[in-house]
């Protein structure tokens, strides 16, 4: 072994002596290839072979330099030892700079498989590579964490010392999304284990999928240092006397900045000389409301408080007049009249304001002037709109009634509260409710939707006629309850059907929806069944034949009658919601 070597591997030596939990068996007259021995590593001081947690492979190099370098350095290392390295389970890899006053700094590279691999697919074809060297840390205690972190990440990394590194997507592909969960584990000796930042900020890790009992691990991302860690808090935050928020995002940065997250608009930037506001108004049409109302008062008062701490807010001249608080207060008064128009329609879903278009905006100011200022509204559309209009503002679909009062005018009204009368033929023998000229896609996705209004209404009326008519509506509520998991559109659809199946108790087709409704919140029941094969016994066709085997499960016998249907009649029923339940037969 050179001096240098001697000189390096002694100085390796000296640094083990200082800790408490660490012993080493290395080499001095490079006795083996690659290696130059090991690092143990213990639980406890005295060192005992029951408290052994483990041993680390080491490899200590020397190399003189005419000064320290302020950057981490680099080291060539050849890709067979690499490769050795890896398939034993990774090195600690440590080179010691001397420089020409003799003094020393020790580097290090813990190469964990996982990173082994990351090398060699960069290095391709060459013979060697430099790998990343970081400055050991000067504490014992640091010392210790590197060893026995190296030592159990190696034993947590054996599927990469076949050679492949797996990603995430191979991952989820293997386990499933529902059988894998993310974990991370290190050791941080002489830290606050309730602030582990403290230890990250300065240290590498490697975060693993682990399949649900955690017999399978793979390392997917090898982090170097954490920049900034985030915490979710219950912190209140006021302004102005009043409580805007009950939930603070705390980021904790590297150089120990802090930034506050709260709303969907605001961080609150507290560094060590200065302490900023920023914002950028965003997110659904409630969260605005919100964070205009704050900002506000923010400005205002010029001060939030953060729990009971009071936070100073001194904007600079440029900050006011780019803010333009007045030009916020109108913003304010324009939400709150969209807010107002919603709630008039009994939309419940917040507006989505960040996907709003230029032409969804002027249907928005529409709406407002006919909705709540009451006012005829014109349109530049040229030709006769429609009475009945499903409108789509960004992420609300709204049915609307559109009455034309002049050739260019119309007042616009919410279709569940604006009562139309309908006539199923010209005589008008046959009155109905506007509600049944609604499909699937009206019912599963409007916003100002009234199911208590609808219900009502289909029950108010009784001829047959609108009996006729209110079936093919319950196929429409059935199919868009499939459609959007809406529950109380299949109540609705549901007691519909138990109110046609007392006024017309021979009519079997009002038994096999009320079961097709039933069946998709539970399992069918004995008596159910019973009534099934009751009709069974009767005189039905086709279809009755195939969709009450589908409704007993029995997927060869519903098979075998759909095939009987002719094309025309098998197109219909493949539209029916009935056919949704057979896709799902095994």
């Amino acid at each position: 072994m050179s001096d240098i070597e001697t000189a390096a591997t002694a100085v390796i030596k000296n640094k083990l002596a200082d800790t408490d939990l660490l012993s080493q068996y290395i080499n001095e007259r490079d006795k083996e290839p690659i290696w130059d021995g090991f690092i143990y590593a213990y639980k406890n001081k005295s060192k005992k072979n029951e408290d052994l947690i483990g041993r680390a492979p080491v490899q200590v190099k020397g190399q003189t330099v005419k000064r320290f370098s302020k950057k981490s350095p680099k080291y060539k290392v050849s890709t067979t030892n690499l490769e050795k390295y890896r398939n034993d389970g990774g090195v600690l890899y440590f080179v010691v700079h001397i420089d020409a006053d003799k003094n020393k700094k020790i580097y290090y590279a813990a190469l964990q498989p996982f990173l082994i691999n990351q090398y060699l697919r960069i290095a391709q074809s060459k013979k060697s590579i430099s790998i990343n060297l970081k400055e050991l840390p000067d504490k014992p205690n640091d010392f210790e964490n590197i060893v026995i972190n190296f030592i159990e990440e190696s034993q947590k990394q054996s599927i990469s010392k076949t050679g492949k590194n797996w990603t995430l997507e191979e991952v989820e592909k293997l386990l499933g999304r529902d059988n894998m969960r993310m974990n991370c584990h290190f050791t941080c000796i002489g830290y606050d284990r309730n602030d582990p930042f403290s230890y990250l900020k300065n240290n590498e890790l490697y975060l693993h999928i682990q399949n649900s009992d955690g017999t399978l691990s793979f390392p997917v991302e090898h982090v170097e240092s954490v920049e900034s860690v985030i915490t979710e808090r219950s912190i209140n935050v006021y302004s102005n006397g009043r409580k805007y928020y009950d939930l603070v995002k705390i980021e904790r940065h590297k150089d120990e900045t802090l930034t506050l997250y709260f709303g969907k608009s605001f961080k609150y930037i507290w560094g060590k000389d200065k302490q900023t506001l920023k914002y950028t108004l965003t997110g659904n049409l409630d969260e605005r409301l919100q964070d205009l109302r704050f900002i506000i008062d923010v400005f205002d008062t010029k001060c939030l408080t953060v729990n009971e701490l009071d936070l100073p807010v001194s904007p600079t001249q440029k900050e006011i007049e780019n803010f333009d608080i007045e030009g916020a207060r109108g913003t304010l008064k324009y939400y709150e009249l969209i807010k107002e128009m919603l709630d008039i329609l009994h939309v419940s879903i917040p507006l989505d304001m960040d996907k709003l278009t230029e032409k969804q905006e002027e249907h928005v100011k529409m709406l407002i002037n006919t909705i709540v200022h009451k006012k005829s509204v014109g349109f530049k559309e040229k030709g006769q709109i429609p009475p009945v209009v499903s409108l789509e503002i960004s992420n609300i679909r709204l049915l609307l009634f559109f009455g034309q009062r002049s050739d260019e005018l119309y007042d616009v009204k919410d279709f569940f509260e604006y009562d139309i009368d309908c006539k199923l033929d010209e005589s008008g023998d046959y009155p109905t409710t506007q509600y049944c000229i609604m499909n699937e896609r009206d019912y599963a996705y409007s916003a100002n939707i009234n199911i208590e209004k609808i219900k009502s209404v289909f029950i108010k009326y009784d001829n047959q006629g609108h009996r006729n008519r209110m079936v093919f509506s319950i196929l429409e509520m059935i199919k868009a309850y499939d459609a959007s998991k809406k529950k109380e559109l299949l109540e609705m659809a549901l007691e519909l059907c138990k109110c046609l199946e007392e006024k017309e108790p021979e009519n079997y087709i009002h038994v096999i929806n009320r079961i097709q409704c039933e069946i998709r919140l539970r399992e069918i029941s004995d008596s159910e069944i019973a009534e099934l094969m009751e009709i069974l016994k009767t005189d039905i066709n086709q279809q009755s034949k195939a969709g009450i085997q589908i409704l007993l499960g029995n997927k060869r016998l519903a098979d075998h009658y759909i095939g009987l249907l002719d094309d025309e009649t098998k197109k219909t029923f493949i539209e029916y919601p009935i056919y949704h339940l057979y896709k799902e037969l095994t």
